[in-house]
């Protein structure tokens, strides 16, 4: 009796570790938007200044490099940075915040995907799935030690 209890509470716990896996699986998204916001013209003498020419002709380069290199890690950083400064410059920090933090997720996204198999499609939850199947099984073995 005692036994088959125990049998019965593992298959119901691994069919609910497997129910939450699928159900906080990703969602494919749209991949075709982009990870970058152009910069907003400045209106005030700012527009005017020796710097504003360099910086735009800078970001271009940069967005012309991200078009080209979706993966170019470094060119992303480098333009997280570029909107934290027009950001100061500028005082427009709504608009360069989001567009930095939009960057640094992409950037850390990619930079996961790349590095670990925990994080991937699956996140942080494959390897609690993983942890509960090993469970699992060492429950198994320990009940067939026991008969």
């Amino acid at each position: 009796m005692k036994k088959r209890f125990i049998n019965s509470f593992l298959l119901v716990l691994f069919v609910a570790a497997s129910a939450f896996m699928i159900s906080r699986m990703k969602k494919p998204g749209n991949k075709n938007e982009t990870v970058y916001k152009e910069l907003l013209p400045r209106k005030t003498p700012l527009a005017y200044a020796a710097e504003w020419a360099a910086v735009k002709n800078n970001v271009d380069v940069l967005i012309r490099k991200i078009d080209e290199n979706p993966s170019d890690i470094k060119s992303l950083l480098a333009l997280t940075a570029q909107y934290i400064q027009e950001g100061r410059n500028t005082g427009n920090f709504n608009y360069y915040n989001e567009a930095a933090l939009k960057c640094i997720n992409a950037v850390l996204e990619k930079d996961a995907k790349r590095k670990s198999f925990f994080v991937g499609q699956f996140g942080f939850i494959s390897m609690v799935f993983l942890i509960t199947i090993a469970a699992v099984v060492l429950l198994l073995l320990l009940l067939k030690r026991m008969k």
